[in-house]
């Protein structure tokens, strides 16, 4: 049986850290889980953020609505590890290879296109599945978490 520091990734991953202080406040240690759990006064707060680019490059993933339930499904998954209850969502940034939003956004007026396209990449708009879309979802948490 192979032990924890001898898996690549985790090789990898403590050559990363070592090079970094850290806080007396983070209660768990690397490789612990993967939510960090940090000490704010007398409340604990559960951070992640995992992104699922391989999955996407790969080709694992293409679906815009999939991609999405995806990676909110991952970091749900890592707080709900930890027992957390989730109250916010940390955006990571990424330059992707295919940049999509809703039918009412015309391709050329996309914020990032620019950036998309000069990487490579490619944006595209598409017509929505079952009237969702990031904005409902982000009126939803604020009228969930606003009383």
């Amino acid at each position: 049986m192979c032990q924890l520091n001898e898996i690549l990734e985790n090789k990898i991953i403590n050559n990363l850290i070592a090079g970094f202080e850290r806080s007396p406040n983070q209660l768990n240690h690397p490789h612990e889980s993967d939510a960090e759990i940090i000490q704010l006064g007398n409340i604990k707060l559960a951070i992640t953020t995992d992104s699922i680019s391989e999955e996407i490059s790969t080709g694992l993933y293409d679906d815009p609505y999939l991609i999405g339930w995806m990676i909110v499904t991952v970091n749900i998954s890592d707080l709900a590890a930890v027992g957390a209850i989730p109250i916010g969502i940390l955006i990571s940034e990424i330059i992707p290879d295919i940049l999509v939003k809703g039918a009412d956004w015309a391709v050329e007026k996309i914020v990032g296109k620019d950036v998309v396209e000069k990487n490579g990449g490619k944006v595209m708009n598409i017509e929505f599945v079952n009237d969702q879309s990031t904005s409902k979802i982000i009126d939803l948490i604020v009228k969930r978490f606003s009383n």
